[in-house]
């Protein structure tokens, strides 16, 4: 008896199916219905688990499709027979097909594709040697230039216009030829490639300037000194020669010879003696 009400019982389904009062289950009856929740969920998910290893093994390898499997059937049984219809590759199917007619093409023309190829085999023998003619070309005529090296990057269609000094016992000619070294609208300054102690170097050659005349040994020092050429060397005719070296081992070399202002650059560092002997020997 609630607020004056009179409620009946309050009935549950037990483990076994029967209806009982709700205050007369017990322990048993609840343990019996989580069991039977644990096993219908249990069965669930291994339903679940042979879907998808079924459906794995209908999709086969990269998802292509699996030819259709048959099954003899015994006697008095029916023949079962299952297709499996998957997704096609489109692709796959066409370059498949087109490799099949290029084979049957192949097979039922054989003296066909024996020509092609003997002619295929040939293109590639001329072609190779011609390849070959140009390359022997190009080391035939660099064979020509051994022993001749030009300075790189200048202008070798003129030619100095005033006197120049030349290392003892060689020619233009054996040292590459003249290049112009300044731009066409400053005083012309011409340069060569030669070789000093296995270190390659780059002469060049230019008037003195005209404000060198006052005093050309100052001058020389102020130029030396703007190219970092500070050790000074006293060459045997008495004129000064200046030789700088860069942090990456070139030098720079700044002299002066028979009115000319020679300017030298080397790939190396060579030693101060080379230096001089090679200036006196200027000529």
């Amino acid at each position: 008896m609630i607020g004056g009400e009179r409620r009946g019982p309050v009935w549950r389904r037990s483990a076994d199916g029967r209806l009982k009062p709700a205050q007369e289950a017990d322990i048993a009856d609840i343990w019996a219905e989580q069991k039977r929740i644990q096993l219908k969920e249990a069965i669930d998910d291994q339903k679940r688990r042979a879907l998808k290893k079924q459906r794995r093994k209908e999709r086969g390898l990269f998802g292509l499709k699996r030819p259709a499997v048959q099954t003899q059937a015994a006697p008095g049984q029916h023949e079962i027979e299952i297709r499996l219809s998957l997704p096609k590759l489109r692709l796959a199917r066409h370059v498949i097909g087109w490799l099949r007619r290029v084979m049957a093409a192949m097979k039922n023309n054989r003296p066909v594709v024996f020509v092609a190829l003997v002619v295929a085999v040939l293109l590639i023998g001329v072609v190779g040697l011609k390849m070959l003619g140009k390359d022997g070309g190009r080391r035939a005529d660099s064979g020509k230039h051994l022993g001749k090296t030009s300075v790189l990057g200048t202008n070798q269609s003129e030619k100095p216009d005033y006197d120049t000094v030349l290392p003892l016992g060689k020619t233009i000619d054996q040292l590459g030829g003249w290049g112009r070294v300044s731009p066409p609208d400053r005083d012309p300054v011409f340069a060569y490639s030669d070789t000093l102690g296995g270190v390659h170097i780059v002469v060049s050659e230019q008037p003195l300037p005209s404000d060198f005349a006052s005093d050309i040994p100052g001058k020389l020092a102020s130029v030396a000194k703007q190219f970092s050429a500070s050790k000074k060397l006293s060459n045997t005719d008495g004129s000064a020669v200046y030789v700088g070296t860069a942090a990456n081992g070139s030098q720079s070399v700044v002299a002066s010879k028979k009115g000319l202002l020679i300017l030298i650059r080397s790939s190396g560092v060579l030693a101060n003696e080379l230096w001089a002997d090679y200036i006196y020997a200027l000529e």
